[in-house]
């Protein structure tokens, strides 16, 4: 178990400029990824959150273009997903009514015509 810090020794306190720089030049490196790395890391990631691993990481060009992709990204799925939903929902409205309607007139002429069919050919 991971013991709970509730203040930091004057020692931890003079070396968090220092632990703060080495982290913002973390965060702020744009060098080469390690692809494979990253994605196995994230792949284990998945795995402890329950949550299905999708099998594909998007690579990008830099921060900036990830500030931008991913909720451009998130947006064109979810008009795709309503678009989906919408064109479900009219496309089972048109069957339903067409459907009925065609089924009354085909069944109709049909069922007339083999009345017809039948009767003259018991008469005849």
């Amino acid at each position: 178990m991971v013991k709970r810090i509730d203040k930091l020794t004057p020692e931890q306190i003079a070396r968090m400029d220092a632990h703060a720089g080495e982290w913002i030049g973390i965060g702020l490196r744009t060098g080469p990824a390690d692809r494979p790395a990253f994605e196995s890391a994230a792949e284990k990631c998945y795995a402890a959150a329950g949550i299905k691993w999708p099998g594909r990481v998007v690579w990008v060009t830099s921060p900036l273009v990830l500030a931008i992709a991913a909720p451009t990204a998130a947006l064109v799925i979810e008009l795709a997903r309503r678009r989906g939903a919408v064109r479900g929902a009219v496309r089972g409205a048109v069957r339903g009514a067409v459907g009925d309607a065609v089924r009354g007139a085909v069944g109709g002429a049909v069922g007339d015509a083999v009345d017809d069919a039948v009767r003259g050919a018991v008469r005849g």
